[in-house]
């Protein structure tokens, strides 16, 4: 059994807990098999009941499990059952893209989209900073897409920024720094 519910970048690790009707012998870290991680430093705390350490892989959005093999024994010297535990893993973090309608005209809106690579919990226009442009609302297309319109407040560079830790996805994962810079157009 895993003591976490769910593992992420900041929360990458899980004590893991074995449990057994009876006494058993031969348990070591040979006989356990982790996918999505690493399991180590199996120990005992008494004759029934074992613990170990799962450090979730990186770079991973999964299902992990422990597996623990038949190779241990009873005290009268049966072969014990295989068993697996499993735990969710996420350990990448949100990437962002943001992509204007089209080369803006200073004083004319532009509707910037922006795209998440999953979905992203509590974005909000405020986790937006801007230079030279001004916005006000932030439309929620679904849990990956927003769009947000900026009003240039000259002509130059309207630089949109999202702040870091802004962006977080559903497991917790905070997005990295972005940034994006648009020219606009002369009035015509």
């Amino acid at each position: 059994t895993f003591t976490e519910s769910a593992l992420n970048i900041s929360n990458n690790t899980s004590e893991v807990r074995f449990e057994f009707d009876e006494p058993v012998t031969g348990l070591s870290n040979d006989i356990l098999v982790a996918e999505g991680g690493v399991i180590s430093n199996i120990t005992q705390i008494d004759p029934r009941n074992y613990r170990a350490t799962f450090v979730a892989g990186t770079g991973l959005e999964s299902l992990a499990y422990v597996e623990l093999s038949g190779s241990y024994r009873d005290i009268a010297g049966n072969a014990g059952a295989s068993a697996k535990g499993y735990i969710t893993v996420d350990t990448l973090r949100p990437e962002l893209s943001v992509t204007p309608d089209r080369v803006p005209v200073a004083g004319t809106p532009i509707l910037f989209t922006l795209h998440f690579s999953e979905p992203v919990a509590e974005f909000t226009v405020d986790e937006i900073d801007l230079v030279n442009g001004s916005a006000e609302t932030l439309t929620n297309v679904d849990d990956e897409t927003f769009t947000v319109e900026v009003t240039p407040d000259e002509l130059g560079t309207v630089r949109l920024r999202v702040v870091p830790d802004a962006i977080r996805d559903m497991h917790g994962n905070f997005g990295s720094f972005y940034t994006a810079s648009v020219m606009t157009a002369a009035i015509s």
